[in-house]
């Protein structure tokens, strides 16, 4: 009953306003000035901003979930060792059954630190520490890494962290929904915050473009597919245009994910989890009658120790354009530069 109560609050704040939205109207204006008051203390100081001596950059959105921020912060993670750079990521660790610190190891487990950390470690290799209060996270990182710059992984309204980079990530789909904060829409902010990031991404071609700030496209492009109980055996997507697969997924946008399984063909039947769905081997016992079942990347690492011969996951990657990287860069230049004299 939960479930079907968020999944229909979430379907109503990217479709016309109904008297569900209406009824919310009054607690999302009073969301709303509590976070513009809540920014404007931090910005001018009233509460002590937190300044580490590393520079942060925030990958964060403006909305609740599924705009492609963990490929995102995987691909841009990547940039940075390629340049040279040693980076670290702390998160939240949304999901979990725990808020206290924890640095996130090979043997870590999702309930534990999270679902995208877990991710985020396997996929770069990095130090990954989880936190309610990122703050303390970036401290542990401070004392125990030899990191000389640090991604969080959100964090875009977490105000007490200092930051030398803000990068807001838009989804070039289904953008702002009906422009509401929550919870009558799925904005964690005012639009007009945008005014403030240093950058922002649209993750695919936006219907329109904000020019509040430097604007580059990411395009996710799928990968393979990958078999989670034999992590040897692949194929392709098109390997199965035709077929009946049961797709299941418990991530922010979950349409995307199965919109993309049919733009190549595949007849796909839909089981929809919330994001971060901590799964147990029953909502895998699907009636396959040897059917693929084929769930994404972030829920796979949640899937592995009770995987099946007929469970896959779709491995996707982040391109981000060389502008980006060149951008990010040159602000990470213009800090250290500044900071050595």
């Amino acid at each position: 009953m939960k479930d079907k109560i968020c999944n229909s609050l979430i379907r109503s704040w990217y479709q016309k306003p109904s008297w569900i939205t209406y009824l919310l109207l009054p607690l999302s204006k009073l969301f709303e000035m509590v976070v513009k008051i809540r920014y404007w203390v931090y910005l001018n100081r009233w509460l002590k901003v937190y300044e580490s001596n590393i520079p942060i950059i925030i990958v964060g959105n403006m909305t609740v979930g599924g705009t492609g921020k963990t490929p995102c912060v995987i691909s841009l993670t990547q940039h940075l060792i390629t340049l040279g750079y040693k980076p670290a990521i702390v998160s939240r660790g949304y999901g979990r059954k725990k808020s206290n610190l924890m640095e996130v190891k090979a043997h870590s487990l999702a309930e534990e630190v999270g679902d995208e950390p877990l991710l985020l470690y396997h996929a770069t290799g990095c130090p990954v520490v989880v936190a309610a209060d990122r703050v303390s996270a970036v401290r542990y990182l401070e004392e125990s890494s030899d990191c000389n710059v640090i991604i969080s992984d959100d964090g875009l309204q977490h105000y007490r962290m200092g930051r030398v980079i803000e990068i807001a990530i838009i989804d070039g789909q289904r953008e702002f929904g009906n422009g509401y904060c929550l919870p009558a829409g799925p904005l964690r902010e005012p639009l007009p915050r945008l005014k403030e990031v240093d950058c922002i991404i649209y993750n695919g071609r936006p219907k329109k473009r904000f020019n509040h700030a430097p604007a580059f496209e990411m395009k996710i492009e799928p990968q393979q597919l990958i078999n989670l109980l034999n992590p040897q055996q692949t194929m392709t997507l098109e390997q199965l245009a035709g077929e009946r697969v049961l797709a299941v997924s418990g991530i922010g946008n979950p349409e995307r994910f199965y919109l993309l399984l049919k733009y190549f063909g595949i007849k796909v039947e839909e089981y929809t989890f919330p994001d971060h769905h901590l799964y147990s081997p029953s909502d895998l016992d699907l009636p396959t009658a040897g059917d693929k079942v084929i769930i994404t990347e972030k829920d796979a690492i949640k899937c592995q120790s009770f995987a099946h011969a007929n469970l896959w996951y779709l491995k996707i990657k982040a391109n981000l354009s060389p502008q980006l990287i060149t951008f990010v860069e040159s602000r990470l230049r213009e800090y250290l530069t500044a900071t050595q004299h």
